[in-house]
């Protein structure tokens, strides 16, 4: 008997003969794998758990500290790990036709290992079905054109297992659930894997570090990357606990799913001498030859600066990712420790990966992003710039309208640059969740052969930006990458876009009309409505499935069976007429089961088979890049790699960068000369704060700190007001979490403030010169936040997005999120923010240091309000939960009588706020916030009760609550800065 994962008001019953259905959405780090409904064409997914699941959540969820009982047998031993297909371990091959297997235990499909919440429709059952004939045509290697033999590539392999799941039918298989990393699995979650070189002349490849073979070690060798001589190749080895302790059990032990990363070390390939060498000082000492259970630095995902500097990411600065908000006016907290939950691990696997640099023998290591949340898959580009992953889950981000809690977070993976230097950083794709994405218009559909079934599959009209990774430069500033719904899709699988590179500074279009290729018609000429997308944004595979759903079909033809055109990832350069990407065949999807997971429903020879295929793009760097609309259309794309024994995976041609990108290597800039930090503005009166439009004047009010527009009053509301209220430019230092909570045992006790951070310390506001301009000395090397304040010292825009600085850097911007559209930037004309601030005012100012100091905290507060509240509304103060009635009351339960409940909205169940509000009382600015009305007596944000219907009144007639003007900006700073209880 399985036992049950509870937790809040919902659990997921065991012993089920089927795995059932939870439509629901994702709310935060517990339903990391939950399917999201939002998407239109959804069918029925599975959200299930064995009993090797439960254990790993809770060993996830409570910490180290807590005792499993005794695992369950797996069905292969340590020594025989399952490495490659049934046949590897003892099965026997599947015979066309067989009938069902022997009758065993069902066990429900692993596609989740922590539980869904909230099932917003009944659970449904979708059958196993019974072993059908088998349609189709078994699994053949497939050999590369003959004038492509002796192309070398590297790449990640592992054996492909072709295994059963257990409780379905003999044409399933396990391979679907054979995990790679993304943008939630980082350092769990994962299976062993190789990194191999080919020369694709039918030998066997070179296995550069051998772990799925080798019994000594549990680990994964990926992400390899060519230096530009053409001459080595870095990959990292990350290395779980040794023993049985370091491997999970999975489909009664058919996978071997890896235990948390311990430790993660890059290693050097020389090419001509054949030798591997571990990269030297790497903290902790050499993971492979201290192999135990002692957790040491995870230094990953190595990009070659030059022949002989990497850049790479690590854990090495032992922070961890912001903390999550959300519903919390709980006794128990949900039962999350402390009252605060994040997506990733509590242990030094869930720390946060941030960028660095070191030369190739480890020595001068510098941490380029004291600011990183989390940082994933650098490529360095030929400019010399770094693009990278970069996670941004903190504040309102993770909030979508009509509910206050977070949603599918890792998705919020955007695209960030800095350069040569590690300095300059920027968002070049993401920062305003797109949403417009055109894909299945690009497909021809049935009748047509080859085009897109209409009967059958997942594939929906648009798309929107998910979780960001794999970028790579397939030619000289034309930049593809990888979007795809986390931890569902086995590695960076979804779809590919491209888009050129342009101006560091640009982000997209603010209008839709600027779109070359929008999805709605008539594109809108409305400010907000481009969500600063790229105009020359297009995709590459729109074939491919990035939601969370299932694959689109090919239709074949009358009489033969639709087959998945599955996912692309992975895109790499490879010569001036062809790019490389990783198709991943068949389903690949974590959420699904049944059915949905056998070779005759799929209509292919694999259940998830991942291969290497050569895309046409002829004259890619000077020529628009083509829309491939069917992945098996040998003139759209070539097999380089597709071996029915193997899943392959991220491939890069063993070449020169001279042969590449036409330079002998990336440029490298001349180095930031040794100072101060400094950041300075043209105009910080001038902004592009356009709350995105929508249907709903409530959801483009309560959109804008998540998407875009994170003002008072957004210029899509009132287009002057940030432009004449905007006096001052204010810094404030979050500070990191370094420790991880595990216990969570304790009444309601608030640890963090509404951004997630640990802390916010404050540091200096600056008044503005006359003509807007400003500069500012802020600490180097020190995540900083920046917000713009009103003549009284109240925030009136916030810039969510964490900033820090190189030594000797100065950071120039154009304004407040200004020029930061093509339209805006080409009406500037075109002109850099460093060439216009040597006109302005601030340019020849000296500014001086601020100093770092506390912000209020709940206990400075309190007093202020139990004097001015407590005295005239009774049962004001009966408890301990007082911070959390006045802060987190998301739901409106408390203190009805003082302020009404707002009016419920469509689609918005249990009287559920939107953000910013957290509360009846408390917003993200203290302008907001009615707590701060009536310490003031009157409403405060410039609105009146008759502007919106939906939103909070100030009651009128409330008597003087007599708080001093002092202790009006001690309230002020205390709701600026996040409500902090301690």
């Amino acid at each position: 008997m399985f036992k049950p994962l509870k937790f809040a008001s919902h659990c997921l019953l065991s012993g089920l003969p089927v795995a059932l259905l939870a439509l629901s959405q994702p709310t935060g780090a517990r339903d990391a794998y939950a399917v999201d409904t939002g998407q239109l064409s959804l069918s029925a997914v599975y959200a299930v758990a064995t009993v090797d699941a439960w254990e790993e959540y809770k060993r996830k969820k409570l910490g180290e500290a807590y005792e499993a009982g005794p695992a369950p047998e797996p069905a292969t031993t340590r020594a025989a790990k399952i490495r490659a297909s049934s046949r590897d371990a003892g099965a026997q091959p599947i015979a066309s036709g067989s009938a069902a297997e022997p009758a065993e235990p069902v066990q429900t499909v692993a596609a989740a290992t922590e539980p869904a919440q909230a099932p917003s429709a009944k659970p449904v059952a979708r059958p196993v079905p019974k072993s059908p004939p088998e349609s189709v045509a078994a699994a053949a290697k497939v050999l590369p054109p003959p004038d492509l033999t002796g192309t070398r590539l590297v790449y990640t392999r592992q054996p492909y297992n072709a295994q059963p799941i257990p409780g379905n039918t003999r044409d399933s298989e396990v391979a679907n659930f054979q995990y790679a990393t993304d943008v939630r699995r980082i350092n769990d979650g994962l299976t062993e894997a190789d990194v191999v070189i080919d020369t694709l002349d039918g030998s066997a490849p070179q296995v550069l570090f051998d772990c799925t073979g080798n019994d000594d070690y549990n680990c994964v060798a990926q992400e390899a990357r060519v230096s530009p001589d053409g001459k080595k190749i870095a990959y990292s080895v990350g290395f779980s606990a040794p023993g049985k302790n370091g491997l999970i059990p999975q489909f009664n032990g058919r996978i071997q799913e890896l235990a948390p990363l311990l430790c993660a070390q890059i290693y050097i390939y020389d090419i001509e001498a054949k030798t591997n060498t571990p990269v030297g000082h790497h903290p902790g000492g050499d993971c492979a030859a201290n192999y135990d259970n002692v957790p040491k630095a995870i230094d990953r995902q190595p990009a070659w600066l030059s022949n002989t500097e990497l850049v790479f990411v690590s854990n090495r600065a032992g922070k961890w990712p912001n903390r999550e908000g959300g519903i919390q006016h709980l006794k128990y907290c949900d039962n999350y420790p402390y009252c605060v939950s994040q997506t990733y691990p509590y242990g030094p696997a869930g720390q946060a990966m941030q960028l660095w640099k070191m030369n190739v023998d480890g020595s001068g290591a510098v941490n380029w992003g004291p600011q990183d949340l989390n940082a994933l898959s650098p490529e360095v580009m030929a400019n010399g710039d770094v693009l990278y992953s970069c996670y941004n889950a903190h504040a309102d981000k993770g909030f979508s309208p009509g509910q206050n809690t977070q949603v599918a977070l890792a998705n919020l993976m955007w695209l960030c640059r800095v350069d040569g230097n590690g300095a300059d950083m920027t968002v070049k794709l993401h920062g305003h969740k797109q949403n417009i994405l055109k894909t299945r218009d690009w497909l021809q559909t049935a009748p047509v052969i080859g085009g897109l079934s209409n009967t059958k599959g997942g594939l929906i009209g648009f798309e929107e930006v998910r979780g960001l990774r794999s970028v790579a430069e397939i030619f000289k500033n034309k930049l593809a990458v990888t979007t795809y719904y986390r931890a569902n899709h086995n590695g960076s699988n979804g779809a590919v876009y491209a888009f050129d590179y342009g101006v560091p500074h640009v982000e997209g279009c603010s209008t839709e009309s600027c779109i070359r290729y929008p999805y709605r018609k008539p594109a809108s000429n409305t400010p907000g409505s481009g969500t600063f997308l790229p105009s020359s944004f297009k995709a590459l595979t729109p074939w491919g499935q990035s939601g969370d759903s299932l694959p689109g079909f090919e239709y074949r033809g009358r009489g033969l069976p639709d087959r998945s055109f599955g996912k692309a990832g992975y895109p790499a350069a490879f010569d001036a007429d062809h790019f490389l990407i990783t198709h991943a065949r068949g389903q690949c999807y974590a959420a699904a089961s049944g059915v949905e997971v056998t070779r005759t429903w799929l209509g292919d020879n694999s259940v998830c088979r991942r291969t290497i295929v050569l895309v046409n793009a002829p004259s890619g760097a000077t020529s628009e890049l083509p829309s491939t609309t069917n992945p098996f259309d040998r003139s759209q794309m070539i097999p380089l790699v597709d071996d029915p024994d193997y899943q392959v995976w991220d491939a890069k041609p063993i070449k020169t960068y001279q042969q590449l990108h036409g330079q002998p290597a990336p440029k490298r800039p001349a180095p930031l000369p040794p100072g101060k930090c400094y950041l300075q503005v043209v105009d910080a009166r001038q902004s592009e704060l356009y709350a995105r439009p929508s249907s709903h004047p409530q959801g483009t009010s309560t959109q804008r700190c998540a998407w875009q527009g994170c003002a008072v009053q957004p210029q899509t509301e009132n287009p002057d007001y940030f432009a004449k209220n905007m006096k001052y430019l204010s810094i404030s230092i979050p500070v990191l979490w370094d420790i991880s909570y595990q216990g969570n045992s304790e009444l309601y006790k608030m640890t963090m403030n509404t951004l997630g951070y640990r802390d916010l310390k404050g540091y200096q506001r600056v008044p503005l010169q006359a003509d807007g301009s400003v500069k500012i000395e802020v600490p180097c090397d020190t995540p900083l936040l920046m917000s713009g304040e009103n003549a009284n010292g109240e925030v009136i825009a916030h810039d969510d997005m964490l900033h820090s600085l190189r030594p000797g850097e100065t950071r120039t911007c154009h304004g407040c999120h200004d020029a930061h559209s093509e339209e805006r930037f080409a009406q500037l004309g075109s002109v850099s923010a460093v060439e216009r601030f040597a006109s302005t005012l601030a340019a020849n100012s000296k500014p001086s240091a601020g100093k770092m100091h506390d912000l209020p905290k709940f206990a400075d507060v309190q007093p202020v309000i139990t004097r001015s509240c407590g005295g005239c509304h009774s049962g004001f103060e009966n408890d301990e939960l007082l911070y959390s009635r006045i802060v987190w009351d998301a739901k409106q339960r408390d203190f009805r009588d003082w302020l009404p409940v707002t009016p419920v909205q469509p689609g918005v169940a249990d009287n559920t706020l939107w953000r910013p509000l957290t509360s009846r009382f408390v917003s993200k600015f203290a302008l907001e916030s009615p707590l701060y009305w009536y310490a003031n007596n009157r409403r405060m944000d410039g609105r009146t009760n008759a502007t919106y219907d939906w939103d909070i009144d100030y009651k009128k007639g409330h008597p003087d609550t007599g708080i001093s003007k002092q202790e009006r900006e001690l309230l002020r700073d205390w709701l600026d800065n996040g409500a902090p209880y301690q």
